[in-house]
């Protein structure tokens, strides 16, 4: 299981944030398959998953999408992913 915390950021403001709890483990293969199960939850259109994402979220448990990662107009500045490990 993989736990994802989602934030939406708008004017260097969270405006909203979730948990998203995904029944499967993580592989960078499966980053947009994680991406379409989280946008789903927080109602947002799917952003474009690029290597960088890919490397970003591998590497340091965190990645960014912009605004201009996003095909279709969204009102916000960033989503931000961040793996969450239980203790």
């Amino acid at each position: 299981m993989t736990k994802i915390w989602a934030k939406i950021i708008k004017d260097q403001r969270t405006i909203s944030n979730k948990i998203i709890a995904i029944d499967e483990h993580y592989h960078s293969s499966k980053l947009f398959n994680f991406m379409v199960q989280v946008c789903y939850e927080l109602d947002i259109p799917t952003p474009t998953v690029l290597y960088s994402h890919k490397y970003n979220f591998t590497n340091f448990n965190i990645t960014k999408f912009k605004s201009t990662d996003f095909v279709e107009e969204v009102d916000f500045d960033m989503l931000t992913i961040e793996a969450v490990f239980d203790k």
